[in-house]
């Protein structure tokens, strides 16, 4: 599995599920969220996480091999070429409605939590379950501060973290967790070679 960064809080995960590559791309943006949505990303699958300007820019990514991506919006459980997607509706502390991700691929989980802005509830890291990879919102006021950061951590447990969003947050978060941290351009990982003893930061941005 590869991820990489797509700026704010996007990200493409490519997996070979069955027979060749297979990309999924997590929250793509719209101009509206402050920045330009790289061009050429391609997937066969986009997420999205809400409706607002930092989530709902599916139509900035183009299909694979002609075929327009899968769009998953809405909660639920959902299978597009070996790849398993499950929504989880939940409410921002406004009360806006928002869907956290759980995604499976190559016998590894990957969670992403969009744009939440709070920590989770019990029945909500229930229907989670066990998460290898975790995509997490850092930046405070519309999303989650450090210390609500680190304590999601907590609650999922996750083998690897991916902050998205502010750089000056993450590197508070990445102190106050006290975990190893590596720059990276892409994180590629095979479920094998997944981080056993301690917490991995992976930051991509």
């Amino acid at each position: 599995m590869q991820i990489s960064w797509n700026g704010l809080g996007s990200f493409s995960i490519i997996g070979k599920p069955m027979q060749g590559d297979v990309t999924v791309v997590i929250d793509p943006y719209t101009e509206k969220a402050g920045q330009k949505f790289p061009k050429n990303i391609t997937a066969s699958i986009v997420v999205s996480s809400g409706a607002t300007s930092n989530a709902n820019g599916a139509k900035h990514v183009s299909g694979e091999e002609g075929v327009p991506p899968f769009l998953i919006e809405h909660a639920g459980e959902y299978e597009a070429k070996g790849v398993f997607v499950k929504g989880i509706r939940v409410q921002k502390q406004d009360k806006t409605e928002h869907t956290i991700y759980k995604i499976t691929a190559e016998d590894m989980t990957v969670g992403c939590l969009g744009s939440l802005d709070r920590v989770l509830t019990d029945a909500e890291i229930e229907k989670l379950g066990s998460i290898d990879i975790l995509i997490l919102p850092i930046g405070g006021d519309t999303m989650l501060d450090t210390k609500q950061a680190v304590e999601v951590v907590q609650q999922v447990e996750p083998r690897v973290v991916i902050p998205a969003y502010g750089t000056s947050s993450i590197e508070a978060f990445c102190k106050e967790l006290a975990s190893p941290v590596e720059k990276q351009s892409k994180y590629k990982v095979v479920a094998g070679k997944l981080p056993q003893d301690e917490i991995l930061i992976v930051d991509l941005t």
